[in-house]
């Protein structure tokens, strides 16, 4: 069934930032919201959706200035599947239910493309009044039985820390899903979980070494290791495709195994698990044991590391281990593995031993692998505990480490360390933004278990896509994901909505797709509602009117205030021409430039008037005042013949 969201009204949001707003997010429709009146208007209209296809229902853009609530907006659409009203009733919680009952009060419409019927979703409190008919709120038993939000998924993609981890579930599958950086982490720990053989049943009742070693280890997973998972998978799936990527393009990538000695050594203590085999003093044990061991194996780099991991696993898990291994005689990393398989097929039939029956078929493929790698020393002394050896690995030759990672137990996957991702902020930005895309049509495989799945209408969030890219790519990105969608999602139908700064990413947006934020004088955070056409608009139109730039001037304030000092300068005549002119060169816009010159030819020319006047006045004083001696002299002459 292909829905679409076309409107969203808001009663309050937790943060404040929306009070009894409406939103409409079609071109195609326009619908309001009467609180007095209580009454919902849909009203079609005859317009061009551009995204519209098989596969896109539509892409609306979030445009404001920072902190006018475009994440906010965003978050608010993440959690339109949220608990419903509460009936509870008992009375030292009623203030507290009913502030969150105001919060998560909304009104949803959808539309369904095939039939163009609309589905009403009233959270109110009250009875809405449509085209004559009533919508009653929806009760608890309602919203359950008949969950109309459910039948889209979200997804909601990020660069930010902005982190929803909750997992809508219809019918046990989980549709509903955030990648963000902060995010990763938590959602990754149960598939670390499963991939290291553990129980998910929680951490605290893991009492046994094989599961109190695979529970610490998959805490300590961060978001760059998930992430670097995500990128490797991504640029298989390139590789495998013919296609590209608009940054830089990796065939190798370098290659490395952690050592489990001082990744369980530099866990943070006191450990919080409250099985003894995490405590302090169990893992020094094993530590001091496993140290002299390793260090009569001969050999250094990667296979030594991952031989001498799967022998401390097995010391930990089983102390036996440790006495059918000669101490003090050296040997090789090989024999050493020999003995770590005879232990394994020893084991009794059960998790344990299937586990490490996939981690000695792993270590296998990677062994493999490493015949053909190019071995890469860093530069830290010997004794330095950062110190490592790395693999130069074609990208290729890791799909059958990859494809075990994910369709087996991993044994690897704890120590894997991959560095050669050294992309730029932008690169990274769209990788990021392309792979957790890509990766979220691959869970269902990845978290095989965990009944990950989309349904037929997916409502894609991604907040500042343009975050980090250089205008060029913010000129392509657009384009960018919608090809990239149709092609890793070939049977789903999208609905993407946005945030962005950008005035580039905007002209390819029509304004009946857009959502203009800004706060008023009052602080207040308002739709601002604009009649000029964004889509293939010109930028510096986009920056003066959709940007809400003081004054309409699309310049920085540094540049603003030094060349307004210019003009009073000039106006006050304290510049001379040479001066103005080189200083009217430095500046781009040739609108302005032209202004500060006429400005000064302006200057100059009453400054030219100025003079004339000077001379002539002082032209006339020279000639009266030679009239006034010749008419002096005349009198001094008439006066002596009167005297005669």
């Amino acid at each position: 069934m292909k829905t679409e969201l076309i409107y969203l009204w808001i009663n309050k949001d937790p943060h404040g930032c929306f009070q009894q707003e409406g939103f409409n997010l079609s071109p195609k429709y326009h619908v309001s919201y009467s609180c007095d009146s209580k009454e919902l208007k849909i009203d079609p209209i005859e317009a061009i959706n551009v995204f519209q296809s098989n596969n896109i229902a539509n892409v609306t853009a979030i445009i404001g200035e920072n902190g006018t609530g475009k994440t906010t907006l965003l978050k608010y659409l993440t959690t339109l599947d949220d608990v419903p009203l509460t009936e509870e009733t008992r009375e030292e919680y009623t203030d507290w239910h009913e502030s969150q009952n105001e919060l998560h009060e909304f009104i949803a419409v959808y539309v369904e493309r095939e039939s163009g019927t609309f589905r009403i979703i009233n959270r109110t409190p009250d009875t809405l009044i449509n085209d004559g008919n009533t919508v009653p709120p929806y009760s608890v038993d309602e919203f359950r039985n008949d969950d109309y939000i459910g039948k889209i998924s979200h997804v909601y993609l990020s660069n930010g820390a902005y982190c929803n981890t909750d997992n809508m579930r219809e019918d046990g599958k989980i549709n509903h899903t955030t990648i963000s950086d902060s995010a990763l982490p938590a959602m990754f720990h149960d598939f670390y979980c499963r991939k290291y053989g553990a129980s998910v049943d929680g951490i605290g009742i893991a009492d046994t070494p094989f599961n109190a070693l695979a529970n610490m280890l998959a805490s300590q997973e961060t978001s760059q290791t998930s992430q670097a998972l995500i990128d490797l998978v991504f640029y298989l799936f390139l590789n495998e495709t013919g296609g590209t990527f608009r940054g830089k393009k990796l065939n190798y990538v370098l290659f490395s195994v952690k050592s489990a000695l001082k990744k369980i050594k530099t866990m943070p203590h006191p450990i919080s698990y409250t099985t003894r085999y995490a405590q302090e003093e169990y893992i020094t044990r094993i530590y001091e044991i496993c140290c002299t061991i390793t260090q009569s194996v001969s050999g250094e780099g990667i296979w030594h590391d991952l031989v001498c991991n799967l022998a401390f696993e097995l010391l930990f898990v089983s102390e036996e281990f440790a006495s059918e291994i000669p101490v003090g005689a050296q040997q090789d990393a090989d024999r050493l593995f020999d003995l770590c398989v005879e232990y394994v097929y020893r084991l009794p039939d059960g998790g344990e031993r299937n586990y490490y029956n996939h981690a000695i078929d792993e270590i296998q493929i990677v062994k493999s692998i490493l015949v053909h790698a190019e071995m890469q020393t860093n530069l830290l002394p010997e004794n330095d505990l950062g110190r490592a050896i790395f693999a130069k690995i074609n990208m290729v030759s890791l799909k059958p480490l990859v494809d075990h990672i994910q369709s087996s137990p991993s044994f690897i996957l704890k120590y894997l360390d991959i560095r050669n991702f050294e992309l730029s902020s932008g690169e990274r930005a769209l990788l990021n933004l392309v792979s957790r895309l890509y990766f979220t049509s691959q869970m269902d495989s990845f978290f095989e278990g965990m009944e990950f799945g989309w349904n037929d209408s997916i409502l894609l969030l991604i907040d500042e896509i343009d975050l980090y890219l250089h205008p060029e790519w913010q000129r392509q990105i657009i384009k960018d994901l919608l090809d990239t969608i149709k092609t890793i999602f070939p049977e789903n139908y999208f609905q993407i909505i946005i945030t962005s700064h950008s005035p580039i990413i905007l002209s390819d947006i029509p304004k009946e797709n857009a959502i203009f934020l800004r706060r008023n004088t009052n602080g207040k955070i308002i739709q601002d509602k604009h009649h000029f056409q964004t889509f293939g608009a010109n930028i510096y139109t986009l920056y003066r009117d959709a940007f809400f730039i003081e004054n309409g001037l699309a310049m920085g304030e540094f540049a603003k205030e030094t060349i307004n000092s210019w003009i009073l300068e000039i106006k006050a005549g304290g510049v001379d021409p040479d001066g103005v002119k080189k200083k009217s060169e430095l500046i781009g816009e040739p609108i302005i430039r032209k202004r500060l010159e006429k400005l000064m030819q302006e200057r100059g020319d009453q400054l030219t008037r100025r003079i004339i006047q000077q001379d002539e006045r002082q032209r006339i004083l020279e000639f009266l005042r030679e009239q006034k001696a010749n008419i002096q002299h005349q009198i001094d002459i008439l006066e002596g013949r009167q005297d005669d």
